[in-house]
């Protein structure tokens, strides 16, 4: 066992047209640089440099919070994007579409 443990975890919403709503502070600033919108329902997202020392033990969960037409969590589908990001996908029935949703990422 380790004798300590440096974790941080975030959240933060994100509307349907890709611009940031809100996030938590991390060490006194956000832990998001910039979201951005590659296609309809297609996210790439960026996380502020150093706020997750390791990324390849970074787990993000991102929930869908208006229902139009885009399943349950299971259907954002997250990819990592790099060493410092990753591309959230929502899926309708017929592919992409736009929502606002949550996300929320732990690491360390």
């Amino acid at each position: 066992m380790a004798d300590s443990v440096s974790a941080v975890q975030a959240s933060a919403e994100i509307s349907a047209d890709g611009s940031l709503r809100q996030q938590d502070k991390v060490n006194g600033n956000g832990w998001i640089d910039v979201v951005t919108l590659d296609a309809p329902g297609s996210y790439a997202i960026f996380f502020r440099n150093g706020v997750f020392n390791n990324n390849s033990h970074v787990n993000c969960v991102a929930t869908n919070v208006n229902l139009n037409n885009v399943g349950p969590i299971s259907s954002l589908q997250i990819n990592v994007k790099g060493l410092e990001g990753m591309v959230v996908n929502s899926v309708g029935p017929n592919g992409l579409i736009s929502t606002d949703f949550d996300l929320v990422c732990s690491g360390n």
